[in-house]
């Protein structure tokens, strides 16, 4: 089945058209987006203290819990089954992570002495 149309070669008339039809696009989008709502306010602009009323997941390995309890990785190794599941598991040569707001309280009572309710080196 042939085409009745061919291919020609665009005119200058053809594109003083399509010119024209790019022009009244975009002033139809300019028109568009002055209804649009604005946009909810930015990261930029919220106070500091908004930001920080969050702060950021602390997430430790079985490395570092050992670390803070004066034990080995491998030591630590044989309480998987006391302590709090890992926040994320890891895979594929990652390693369990835990949150230390959860593990810190398991930590106080099963190795008997105070921890810091923020992870050392941590963001705060």
């Amino acid at each position: 089945m042939a085409s009745d149309k061919q291919e020609r070669p665009a005119t200058a008339a053809d594109i003083e058209v399509v010119l024209a039809e790019l022009g009244r696009l975009r002033a139809e989008m300019e028109t568009l987006s002055n209804r649009l709502p604005l946009p909810p306010t930015s990261l930029v602009e919220l106070p500091a203290q908004t930001l920080r009323s969050q702060p950021p997941e602390q997430l430790v390995t079985l490395d570092q819990i050992g670390a803070m309890v004066h034990r080995s990785k491998r030591s630590m190794e044989r309480y998987l089954g006391q302590m709090p599941a890992p926040h994320v598991r890891g895979r594929r040569g990652q390693p369990h992570m835990w949150s230390w707001p959860e593990v810190r309280p398991w930590l106080e009572t099963a190795f008997g002495f105070p921890l810091p309710v923020c992870f050392p080196g941590s963001a705060h």
